[in-house]
């Protein structure tokens, strides 16, 4: 399709980083329907992109912000690569994203027909489920990076892995750096250098006289306690000695008193049934019953 056919133009097809301007934008216009959109890098670590994703009305147009971060040592490339996809939205889209854009999401859910609550997140749900009827249109950016600004990086000017102008990077090309003795910031690093060598462990703080009166008095609480469960124990020891002996002698009694009930109660019960007999006798003898 001819460049002026397009329904979505771009102003730039190369994007170009040096070391004093890290920052470029890329603008995005649109002649036809409303669209969505999202930018993507090859090296997210290097750059910054901002917005990532967004809408677009009908002759609208939007302007995207691109950051160069820095490069570590790993990855000392040149030259990188984004992509931009556009694509239009349908009529039940662009009803949703006006229910959500009104703070209204159930209604822009009902619209999309889904109960998923990735939708929370309007512009990620439409780009992971594109209509089967809609195609996405892509752009390729080159990025090139000047040479100045990876000599201004390599040199150690702007340190591994921070961007020019940063507060690691701020020196220019040309500029003489100055190495000054690094002063200790850390508290503690400051109080361990002051600190003499012949320095003593500070004392222990001292108890006012109330909380030293309050653990005397614990402590000789104490003391009395362990007394008096040394004294409990000690009767307990003489109770159990007693109650052995009582549990000997009552085994002794039980034992004599076996043999005696075998003997002794049998011949005294035979001798008082005799002695009842022998009265029972008498008084019928002399004591007559009357007749009637």
């Amino acid at each position: 399709m001819p460049e002026s056919e397009k329904a979505v133009t771009v102003d730039k097809k190369v994007l170009a980083f040096t070391p004093s301007n890290t920052k470029d934008e890329l603008v995005i216009t649109n002649v036809g329907p409303p669209i969505t959109y999202k930018l993507k890098t090859s090296n997210p670590t290097r750059y910054g992109v901002k917005p990532r994703m967004g809408y677009i009305e009908r002759g609208g147009s939007e302007k995207i912000g691109i950051t160069f971060r820095g490069v570590d040592g790993k990855d000392m490339g040149l030259k990188d690569v984004f992509q931009l996809e556009t694509r239009p939205m349908s009529p039940a889209e662009e009803k949703a994203r006006k229910a959500y854009a009104a703070g209204n999401l159930q209604q822009a859910m009902a619209e999309l027909g889904t109960k998923d609550k990735a939708a929370q997140d309007m512009l990620t749900y439409i780009w992971r489920n594109i209509p089967a009827d809609i195609k996405a249109e892509k752009f390729i950016l080159d990025c090139t990076l000047d040479q100045a600004l990876l000599s201004f990086i390599v040199s150690g000017r702007g340190g591994s892995g921070s961007r020019p102008g940063s507060r690691q990077g701020t020196p220019r090309l040309g500029t003489p750096r100055q190495s000054t003795p690094r002063q200790p910031t850390d508290k503690l690093n400051s109080l361990h250098t002051a600190a003499p060598a012949s320095a003593t462990p500070a004392p222990a703080p001292q108890l006012t006289s109330s909380a030293a009166a309050d653990v005397e008095r614990l402590q000789s609480e104490n003391k009395r306690l362990k007394a008096e469960l040394t004294t409990w124990e000690q009767k307990r020891e003489e109770l159990l000695s007693a109650n052995k002996a009582c549990q000997a002698a009552a085994e002794e009694l039980r034992s004599k008193g076996e043999v005696a009930g075998v003997t002794i109660p049998g011949w005294m019960f035979l001798v008082l049934c005799l002695i009842f007999f022998y009265l029972g006798l008498a008084m019928d003898r002399f004591y007559p019953a009357s007749a009637p």
